[in-house]
């Protein structure tokens, strides 16, 4: 027997396609958000990571493990957005491709 749990209205609010390198900045409003990825070659150890515009690390995630994006606990990670990093972030891809990423929020 199936029971539908209920889930929160969440909505992809970035993404970004072969990202190798840096992306091109970007802004969130303030708020709690997840990124998620797949690699272009799973064995490449692909990270991706959120960077405000002072350059501190928001988050850093490996890729999603799970096999189809906006995954969860197997693949991506949390972060929050508020009134000191939100106005211009940047999308980091090392050590590899990162085919779709997807933030979500």
């Amino acid at each position: 027997m199936d029971i539908p749990i209920p889930r929160a209205d969440v909505h992809a609010v970035a993404a970004f396609q072969n990202l190798s390198g840096t992306s091109a900045p970007f802004s969130l409003p303030y708020g709690f958000y997840w990124v998620d990825f797949d690699a272009a070659d799973p064995n490449a150890g692909t990270t991706v990571a959120v960077l405000d515009s002072g350059g501190n690390t928001l988050v850093t995630v490996g890729q999603n493990t799970r096999g189809f994006i906006l995954g969860g606990p197997l693949g991506g990670g949390g972060f929050q957005v508020g009134p000191s990093n939100g106005a211009s972030m940047t999308m980091v891809a090392s050590n590899g491709i990162a085919q779709s990423i997807v933030v979500q929020g």
